[in-house]
């Protein structure tokens, strides 16, 4: 499987080729609602971020990582126990358009 940064490159290498071509980066219905073919999405910022994934569950906000670690072990989690468990990346956000 590719890399991110693999499709983003090529992204921005046919963005020079034809730059008269909108970017346009969509959801495949299979991966949402079946009523729709897609779900167009455009970026909204990109940024350094703390992320934290389990099963269908992402988080980028260390007070809800906190929270939801409370819960499920039963005490108190300090900010540093909850950064340990997340991991820095580079945060593409979208919206759909």
């Amino acid at each position: 499987m590719k890399k991110q940064i693999e499709y983003l490159k090529k992204s921005i290498e046919l963005s020079e080729q034809y730059p008269e071509m909108d970017i346009v980066i969509g959801v495949d219905r299979d991966e949402i609602l079946e009523d729709f073919a897609w779900t167009r999405h455009k970026i909204t910022s990109v940024e350094i971020s703390l992320y934290y994934e389990q099963d269908e569950k992402i988080i980028t906000d260390i007070d809800e990582m906190r929270e939801d670690m409370e819960n499920y072990l039963g005490r108190e989690v300090t900010e540093p126990e909850a950064i340990k468990e997340m991991k820095e990346v580079i945060l593409i956000r979208t919206g759909a358009n």
